[in-house]
């Protein structure tokens, strides 16, 4: 898996990537290219194979070691050892610490000043930032690293129907990193579809968003299954006049805009991003 502790990894993804979009694109940046999405970049890929409180989990980089000591005064393999002896994890604090910050240095600090440089944002979302525990195991710590996006993203994918089903963490997540940048926040709405859902429910959750300081959207690329996209490709990207939302696009993106708008204190701030195919939407796509 990608290393995103190695600075070495990311300035090679960078030239791989962002600098080819430069390349054939850079007469756009700042204009009409706002920014670059970054979709849930990670520092740790393990998933269910890995038994629950594995060490097989632990995200690692040459120097930890080192840097665990300043941090604690402490060895880590002797702190590990201690703790499997004793049911604890009280290691996995300070490694946290130590790994969001070289996360977040070496990877988002990185890709931010770099659009920084050509008048863009950095905007995207973490993994797993639903689950506080999981959340941790990806990131080190979802806050501090989210907190370094120029335009901090959620990926609330859900469109609950009953408040106790309302992903709380992930909203609070991005109300945090809006708080820290005074830019706004985004979020994917919409992924698990289905393609005809109701109006009042989509209403209802840029309403949501916007309570927490959530002012930009970004369509989600899948509003239906994998097999429904399988059969209907059309549907994989949203915006055709084969998707049942379509007709309505204008009157959605204007409820979407007045949300941030009536709520005082909450969203705004954040670069306009370039709309869709359809000017007069206020979504936000990046592509």
């Amino acid at each position: 898996m990608t290393d995103l502790f190695s600075p070495e990894a990311v300035e090679c993804f960078i030239h791989c990537t962002h600098e080819v979009y430069e390349k054939h694109l850079g007469n756009y940046f700042g204009s009409l290219v706002k920014g670059f999405f970054t979709d849930e970049p990670t520092i740790c890929f393990s998933g269910e194979r890995v038994p629950a409180g594995s060490l097989l989990a632990l995200p690692y980089y040459d120097g930890l070691p080192e840097d665990y000591r300043q941090l604690t005064g402490g060895d880590l393999h002797s702190d590990i050892a201690r703790a499997l002896a004793t049911g604890s994890n009280f290691y996995e604090g300070p490694c946290n610490q130590l790994f969001a910050k070289r996360f977040r240095n070496h990877y988002v600090d990185r890709i931010a000043a770099w659009c920084k440089q050509r008048n863009m944002v950095l905007t995207g979302h973490l993994m797993d930032e639903n689950c506080a525990a999981r959340g941790l195991l990806r990131n080190g710590h979802p806050l501090e690293v989210l907190g370094a996006f120029t335009l901090p993203g959620i990926d609330d994918i859900f469109t609950p129907c009953h408040a106790g089903q309302v992903e709380y963490l992930t909203l609070g997540s991005a109300m945090y990193a809006a708080d820290r940048q005074k830019n706004g926040a985004l979020a994917e709405l919409f992924a698990l579809g289905p393609c005809d859902m109701e109006f009042d429910r989509m209403i209802r959750q840029f309403w949501l968003c916007a309570a927490f300081g959530i002012d930009h959207y970004v369509m989600a690329v899948s509003p239906l299954t994998a097999q429904g996209n399988a059969l209907k490709p059309n549907y994989y990207l949203p915006f055709t006049e084969t998707q049942p939302w379509f007709p309505c696009f204008r009157e959605l993106g204007q409820e979407a805009a007045r949300a941030p708008r009536r709520l005082p204190g909450k969203g705004g701030g954040a670069p306009a991003l370039p709309s869709a195919t359809i000017t007069r939407l206020n979504w936000s796509p990046i592509w």
